[in-house]
C-alpha cells in the first residue's frame, strides 16, 4: 500500500523527535537552487563540458534529481532507494558527477544537528559509491 508523504513526514517525526527534519528541509528547500550552485561548481573543474548549454541543464536537473534520491531516501528511511540509482548520466565522466556529490556535502549547513548532517553524509556517500 502506498503511503503519502505527508504520513511518511509524520512517522519520520515521531520517530526522530523532527532531528531528520532538519535534513529533509536543507535538501527540499530551494533544490533546483542548490542543484544548479552544485553542479556549476563541478562543471568548473571541467570547462570541456560546459561549452553545451542543453546538456549543462540536463545536468542540472541530475544534480536536483540526486537530491531528491537522497531526499526520498532519508524520508522512508531506506537505502536501498540509492543502490541502483535510475538517473541517466548524459556527461560522459562520472567523475564530474562525484565532484559534485562532494561539492554538495561541502554546502551541508554546519549548524543542522549532527544526526542530520551524518544522515546526508551518509548517503552521499553511498551514492558516490553506486554510480562510479
Amino acid at each position: 500500500e502506498a503511503i503519502t508523504e505527508s504520513e511518511l513526514r509524520s512517522r519520520l517525526e515521531l520517530d526522530t523527535s523532527g532531528q531528520l527534519k532538519e535534513a529533509l528541509d536543507f535538501l527540499l528547500i530551494d533544490r533546483a537552487i542548490l542543484a544548479e550552485k552544485v553542479g556549476k561548481a563541478a562543471l568548473e573543474r571541467f570547462p570541456e563540458l560546459s561549452k553545451n548549454e542543453d546538456l549543462v541543464k540536463r545536468f542540472y536537473f541530475e544534480i536536483e534529481q540526486y537530491l531528491e534520491l537522497i531526499y526520498t531516501s532519508i524520508l522512508t528511511q531506506r537505502t536501498n532507494l540509492l543502490r541502483v540509482p535510475s538517473i541517466r548520466q548524459m556527461l560522459p565522466s562520472h567523475k564530474v558527477y562525484t565532484g559534485a556529490l562532494d561539492i554538495l556535502k561541502s554546502k551541508i549547513p554546519f549548524d543542522l544537528n549532527e544526526m542530520a548532517r551524518h544522515t546526508i553524509e551518509q548517503r552521499i556517500d553511498y551514492l558516490k559509491q553506486r554510480i562510479t
